[in-house]
């Protein structure tokens, strides 16, 4: 993001790993500071729970995988 686009627009960043984790994750400190500090000026955090569509599609495709090779 520039600061042309600041408080213009919306971004919406979708990840998976936990925020707490982001310092660790990147190694620097100071960076992880001045991303998140960028990122969460004016944010809303949504947690979603519960089984992955990748884990129910995936269990999909074996069940009719096992299914075909049983005819």
């Amino acid at each position: 993001m520039n600061a042309d686009r600041t408080a213009r627009g919306t971004a919406i960043i979708a990840h998976q790993l936990p925020i707490e984790h982001w310092h660790a994750w990147l190694g620097n400190p100071m960076v992880a500071d001045a991303i998140l500090e960028r990122l969460m000026q004016h944010f809303r955090c949504f947690s979603v729970d519960g089984e992955s569509g990748r884990t129910r599609r995936a269990a999909g495709k074996t069940n009719a995988a096992a299914k075909e090779a049983e005819s």
